[in-house]
């Protein structure tokens, strides 16, 4: 009787622990989604911090920042520089929760980070208008032509190392 107890608290412990991470992966998703329409948001500061803090912490998402590609970002002398890398960080980690095949594949994920951040670089546009990053500008470009991943995609392999 003894063993059938705690093979069950084990188990239940289990589940307790995958619901959990279930409901920490759904946040990360929604959060990352969020912040890509609302970077101004009261709230913004604070669900970056979580994301940052769960991202360091997480062992379910590979992270692989390539400065190369961001070049002038990051830069104290642009602004919103810090919170358009951390977006690219936050797409990346939603593609490997939303499709964890991709966990640790460079290019999807790259792509990812990228779409994200030029998701909350357009909504930062339409806040600040003079806040253009002429980089961003020309990746939201290729974006809007369909053309961003076969620009970037020889780019992250000159680029990022896994």
């Amino acid at each position: 009787m003894t063993l059938s107890v705690l093979l069950f608290v084990a188990l239940a412990g289990t589940s307790v622990n995958a619901k959990l991470a279930e409901t920490e992966h759904d946040r990360v998703v929604a959060y990352t989604a969020f912040l890509e329409s609302n970077p101004f948001d009261a709230q913004a500061p604070a669900m970056r911090a979580w994301l940052l803090d769960w991202e360091d912490k997480s062992k379910d998402v590979v992270d692989v920042v390539c400065p190369d590609l961001f070049k002038p970002l990051p830069s104290k002398d642009i602004p919103y520089s810090s919170e358009l890398v951390a977006q690219f960080i936050f797409g990346s980690a939603a593609n490997q929760i939303a499709n964890p095949e991709q966990k640790g594949k460079l290019v999807p994920n790259q792509l990812a980070g990228f779409r994200s951040m030029l998701k909350s670089y357009a909504s930062i546009l339409r806040s600040k208008p003079d806040a253009h990053i002429p980089r961003l500008d020309e990746l939201s470009k290729q974006e809007a032509n369909g053309t961003l991943e076969q620009y970037l995609t020889p780019l992250i392999g000159t680029y990022c190392k896994n």
